[in-house]
């Protein structure tokens, strides 16, 4: 039976030091019916010589400017891309060998499946792993994955496969400036809206975190609750579900900063809790969080013990509120 075409889809600015590695995980791969589409927004250091290093012939490499719009740059390469399916892979990433034949199968076995991703393991800029791991905490997608998903993003954009049709019909990313940096978000919502999820319950590529890539916590919040009232305005969810999403939002920034800004790690959590005030769970973990704030010494006591990691992974998953 013949492989159908993968189209790798890898944008990058400046990537220099950390792109080879990135190419040379997709070019590994043991599914090889692959083609890998970089587009450039015209780098300023030695990217594009990286790039002309390689003589393969599966790579594709163009210079598009995208104006600090990435889903520009990745909307750019679905237009070129030949596949039935598309992957997503940032150019600070790497994969592991069997990441594609492992998707691939998945989502041949079931023509539901709209999009299929996996867990990635985060390491630092020097490709220390850091213990953490990226992706859903439930292994079981159920077939209301797109409410649980509104709640916390936990798809990385670098683990998925995303069937060709599923992008022809639900549209590509949302370029505009007020989705920067959570258009991935939308686009996987408006995915499971309509298909079913295919989720390899398998660390399937590596994230490298550093400086240039992470967001500010009111960043991502505000990206966030614009990925909620887009939706919420297209009818797409009721007020009831907007309003549970916005509360998980509010609660997770909350909690990343009750040992660093207690102020605003109290401001936010009460946030989440006039947003749900009905639900339970978060009542509970905001309040837990709200006091925690106020009396640093016991939060610090919980860290230094390791008792604050404990308690959020065991306690307060963000997944399940």
């Amino acid at each position: 039976m013949n492989e159908p075409l993968v189209s790798v889809v890898m944008p990058t600015y400046n990537h220099a030091h950390f792109i080879k590695e990135a190419i040379d995980s997709v070019l590994g791969q043991t599914y090889n019916n692959l083609e890998l589409i970089i587009v450039d927004n015209y780098s300023e250091d030695e990217t594009r010589e990286v790039i002309e290093g390689y003589t393969d012939d599966r790579i594709r490499y163009m210079q598009f400017r995208n104006n600090g719009i990435i889903a520009a740059s990745r909307n750019r390469g679905i237009e070129q891309a030949q596949g039935d399916y598309v992957a997503f892979i940032d150019s600070d990433d790497a994969w592991l060998p069997e990441k594609i034949r492992l998707q691939v199968d998945v989502m041949q076995s079931d023509t539901r499946r709209g999009i299929s991703f996996g867990k990635f393991k985060v390491i630092s800029p020097d490709a220390v792993e850091t213990g953490k791991i990226m992706g859903p905490k439930d292994p079981h997608m159920p077939a209301g994955v797109y409410a649980r998903l509104i709640k916390a993003n936990f798809i990385v954009s670098s683990s998925t496969l995303v069937r060709k049709k599923a992008l022809n019909d639900v549209g590509h990313f949302d370029e505009s400036p007020e989705l920067r940096c959570s258009e991935d978000f939308d686009l996987w919502l408006r995915i499971l809206r309509k298909y079913r999820p295919a989720f390899v319950d398998e660390i399937v590529g590596v994230y490298r975190m550093h400086a240039t890539n992470q967001s500010g916590d009111e960043l991502r919040l505000k990206r966030a609750l614009a990925v909620i009232d887009k939706h919420f305005k297209n009818g797409w969810i009721d007020q009831y579900v907007a309003d549970a999403a916005r509360a998980s939002f509010y609660f997770q920034v909350g909690w990343t900063l009750v040992g660093k800004e207690p102020r605003r790690a109290r401001e936010y959590c009460r946030q989440a809790i006039k947003h749900h005030p009905t639900n339970p769970r978060i009542l509970a973990v905001s309040s837990l969080a709200i006091g925690l704030s106020a009396v640093p010494g016991v939060y610090q006591y919980l860290r230094k013990h390791k008792m604050d990691k404990r308690l959020s992974e065991r306690t307060i998953n963000h997944q399940n509120l």
